[in-house]
């Protein structure tokens, strides 16, 4: 069959950009970005539908297609192919930032120019790690953080709480912690239970440290600038609106202190492979104090959810890494 003009647009329209980017409005401002004008014709993206939704229901009239075949077609490609595809039909290289469903159009300049610094890394990684905010030096600017009392609310060195938010906690009781201190009422029960689970395998985990307002937080971290200098406690102290603690739903188990070496200990073990099923994630793994900002932390854990635990656990991301894959606007 002769590759016309029309078949082309049809293929691009449809297949990919449609499809891929997710919606018209963003294959109308990504042909704009490219000193280029849409077809008249082309086929719309289908509202309110994710990626696989629109290629399901995408038409290919001008190749003759049925929406069946065109779908088969399409998972038959694989997502190498496809983007091949896209590239024999001319379009640019940076594409590729966008052909995913957490890729922000916005934020292209960011991709393309993060990338370049580190070519190292695929193009999804460039995405996430901008989506992040790695691209910006860390408590640059902080955001404040929208929903504090969400239970996968994101606070960490490019995500602040302000600084009177204090959420509803509860006292952790005495067999299932070494001090006197507390959590939100849904951590608490779940770091009990979790605890428990543990107990019936003959392991003992407690909290060593959990809510800490802001007032502590700052006198925590100010007390660790004083002994080693803000460039070091950076490294595995927050500052004072920036702590995971604040939230009421994070804490440090059984120690806060690498020199007790509890990654080597069968309770840490037991939580790397259990902590998910009562809604806890290993907060600063190692391997990812790029992503994270902080030095791993073997003890600290925080409350996201069952179902947030799950998919961070089965994906091995950090909460970064998790916000950072969330369907970008108008996906």
């Amino acid at each position: 069959m002769k590759v016309t003009k029309g078949v082309i647009w049809a293929l691009a329209g449809v297949l990919t950009l449609g499809a891929v980017l997710g919606g018209g409005p963003v294959w109308t401002a990504a042909l704009a970005h490219a000193g280029e004008e849409p077809p008249s014709g082309a086929v719309p993206a289908v509202p309110g539908k994710g990626v696989p939704e629109q290629l399901a229901l995408a038409r290919l009239g001008g190749l003759g297609l049925t929406e069946e075949d065109a779908e088969a077609l399409w998972a038959d490609l694989g997502e190498d192919r496809r983007r091949e595809l896209i590239r024999s039909l001319g379009a640019p290289e940076w594409l590729d930032y966008l052909a995913f469903g957490f890729s922000w159009w916005d934020r292209l300049d960011r991709y393309e120019a993060y990338h370049a610094q580190h070519p190292e890394l695929t193009a999804e990684e460039a995405v996430v790690r901008v989506n992040i905010g790695l691209d910006a030096p860390p408590y640059g600017d902080p955001e404040e953080v929208e929903d504090p009392d969400s239970l996968t609310a994101l606070v960490n060195q490019y995500h602040a709480l302000p600084a009177d938010y204090a959420p509803k906690v509860v006292y952790l009781t005495a067999a299932y912690t070494n001090q006197r201190d507390r959590l939100r009422p849904v951590a608490c029960r779940a770091f009990m239970e979790m605890a428990d689970a543990a107990a019936r395998e003959g392991l003992r985990i407690y909290n060593a440290s959990a809510y800490r307002s802001y007032t502590t937080q700052k006198w925590v971290y100010q007390r660790y600038v004083n002994q080693e200098g803000a460039q070091e406690a950076d490294t595995y102290s927050a500052r004072p609106g920036c702590s995971e603690h604040q939230t009421g739903l994070a804490l440090d188990i059984n120690t806060a202190s690498l020199s007790d070496h509890f990654e080597e200990t069968e309770e840490y073990a037991w939580l790397v492979e259990n902590s998910w099923r009562y809604g806890f994630i290993l907060r600063f793994p190692e391997g990812k104090e790029e992503i994270t900002g902080y030095q791993f932390e073997p003890w600290h854990y925080r409350y996201v959810g069952p179902a947030a635990a799950r998919v961070c656990y089965e994906n091995g991301w950090t909460l970064e890494e998790y916000h950072a894959r969330q369907p970008a606007p108008d996906r």
